[in-house]
């Protein structure tokens, strides 16, 4: 096929999407585990496609209050030992 995509190797979807048939498979197969059916699989990635969407949209405003705060005073030793202890703080071990 060398890059380009044959409708005659394609399956329309009922909102006229087209679904290639390795995928068409990989769905089916989905329903044989924790999903019932192909629209539960396809709500499922849609739902942790917007979580995940929503955690990189959240580590970038980070970057940006990271970057819009300047350069740090701290070495990157004193860094390392203030996150280290707040990682610990958070699993609970004081």
């Amino acid at each position: 096929m060398s890059g380009l995509l044959l409708r005659s190797h394609m399956n329309a979807g009922q909102d006229g999407s087209a679904t290639p048939d390795p995928m068409k498979d990989w769905v089916a197969q989905a329903k044989t585990g924790r999903y019932s059916n192909a629209s539960d699989y396809v709500r499922d990635l849609i739902g942790r496609d917007q979580v995940r969407t929503d955690k990189i949209a959240e580590m970038q405003r980070f970057v940006d209050d990271g970057i819009e705060s300047g350069v740090g005073s701290h070495s990157a030793d004193e860094l390392f030992a203030v996150a280290t202890a707040r990682a610990q703080i958070g699993r609970g071990r004081d």
